[in-house]
């Protein structure tokens, strides 16, 4: 995401009538701060108890008050023409007298929608989702650029490039909602004496009805987990934007050719958010090419097993979102890393089964599930895979840790085979077609991967 900044007015929707200059920033990483000048949101005077006596008044204040009046949940502003509104607004830093008023407040937002007023304090919704997660492009596999090459006797080649946008894909899901696949391309841009076109994809997400912004943040994040797995590298938003049926512009009847477009006669606009992601756009710089990829969406079925990974990772959000957060955070223990992968195990095994087994039987029944992929990757030694897996869980649950000889390096192994025992696992829920556990175990990742297990389980 692309960061700004922007110079406008700011107030609490309860208190419209208190507007303070201000400027918010927005950097790369999504982080938002906004600082105002001349006043502050809510004074120390209007959190005050106070009390009048004899022709004098005095007030008491208390650390309580101190932070009802630095603390906002909902801040409205409008700024260089857009409307925003920023969600989770905490105070960090207050210049002035405490009771002659502020002239700079400097206040940190979790969450910035642009291209909209959310009056009260209600939680947020919409009826659609648009989000552009990096490496969709590689994943997807197809172009809406072609190229010609025209050549004649005795003059130089002649290039031709065509850019059209797809049409959109779509598939039905399990909840009611509506999955699309979506392609534009860009202008010609000259740059360095050359020229080029640009194309994006991007998924959406469509209801019926309006729903809480965090169910499709959800929604979205679940995409991103498949994504991440099938390109091997944290899918980072990119752009993220919502509709809602009562946010729209209307047609203009002087615009009759927008008709066609715009059937209700309504323009649904944009409500963009910035937000700080848990999967770092910065994090992985390097060009992804097809041969990077694990599998790629037309080996999963294209959309519809897009729309199926949907449906299963909504019922194993919980253990699925504990393992991705071991392939997205940049640091921590191993050990750390190692437990909640195991974890993940038994609550996605407990979750579909319901009964009460020891955990290494538990082992076993996925790796039975997954069948050949899992027994080709741990040399047939199934048995002995799972009791190590055990006994490096009891270590740790035991708070021994990883042990400071030769086997850090064998725990390391032994930990990603717990990360791809989880999603075969979650793939074979899917009924993901066999190709995808074909390309997967014939990538070089695996294949390392299998002969550091060899040399484990020997």
């Amino acid at each position: 995401m692309s960061g700004f900044e922007v110079v406008g007015h700011w107030w609490l929707p309860e208190d419209e009538a208190r507007k303070l200059p201000g400027v918010l920033t927005v950097d790369a990483q999504g982080a938002s701060q906004l600082l105002l000048i001349g006043g502050a949101l809510k004074e120390v005077t209007d959190v005050a108890t106070w009390t009048h006596s004899n022709g004098e008044s005095s007030a008491a204040i208390t650390e309580d008050d101190l932070e009802v009046a630095g603390t906002y949940d909902r801040i409205l502003g409008e700024a260089e023409g857009g409307r925003y509104t920023l969600e989770g607004g905490v105070q960090v830093k207050y210049q002035g007298a405490m009771f002659g008023g502020a002239y700079r407040q400097l206040v940190h937002v979790q969450q910035v929608f642009k291209g909209v007023h959310f009056d009260g304090t209600g939680a947020l919704s919409a009826n659609a989702v648009f989000v552009q997660p990096g490496g969709l492009e590689t994943w997807v596999g197809r172009s809406g650029i072609t190229g010609i090459i025209n050549v004649k006797p005795g003059e130089e080649p002649r290039y031709e490039l065509t850019a059209e946008s797809l049409p959109v894909e779509a598939a039905q899901l399990a909840d009611g909602g509506k999955l699309e696949l979506r392609h534009r391309t860009g202008r010609p841009q000259q740059a360095g004496g050359t020229w080029k076109i640009n194309e994006y994809f991007s998924f959406g997400l469509r209801y019926p009805t309006v729903l809480p912004m965090t169910e499709l943040i959800d929604t979205v994040s679940d995409l991103q987990d498949l994504l991440s797995i099938a390109t091997g590298r944290p899918a980072a938003f990119e752009t993220l934007s919502f509709r809602h049926p009562d946010v729209y512009q209307e047609i203009p009847d002087t615009r009759p050719e927008l008709k066609e477009s715009y059937p209700d006669g309504r323009r649904y606009t944009p409500i963009q958010l910035w937000a700080q992601w848990t999967v770092d756009p910065s994090h992985e710089a390097r060009l992804l090419r097809g041969n990077d990829l694990l599998f790629s969406l037309g080996q999963l079925g294209g959309l519809d097993g897009a729309a199926r990974w949907l449906a299963v990772a909504r019922k194993h959000r919980s253990t699925l979102g504990r393992v991705m957060a071991t392939r997205y955070s940049t640091g921590g223990y191993l050990h750390d890393r190692y437990m909640d992968r195991l974890a993940a195990l038994e609550g996605l095994d407990r979750d579909e089964h319901n009964d009460s087994v020891i955990y290494v039987e538990r082992i076993k029944r996925c790796a039975q599930n997954v069948g050949q992929p899992m027994q080709d990757l741990v040399g047939g030694r199934v048995d002995k895979w799972a009791k190590q897996l055990k006994d490096d869980r009891n270590d740790m649950a035991h708070h021994k840790g990883v042990r400071l000889d030769e086997q850090f390096s064998e725990q390391y192994f032994m930990s990603e085979s717990a990360y791809w025992l989880y999603v075969f696992q979650l793939l074979r829920l899917v009924d993901a077609p066999d190709a995808v556990f074909d390309q997967i175990v014939q990538h070089q990742e695996l294949l390392h991967l299998k002969r550091q297990l060899d040399k484990i389980l020997v």
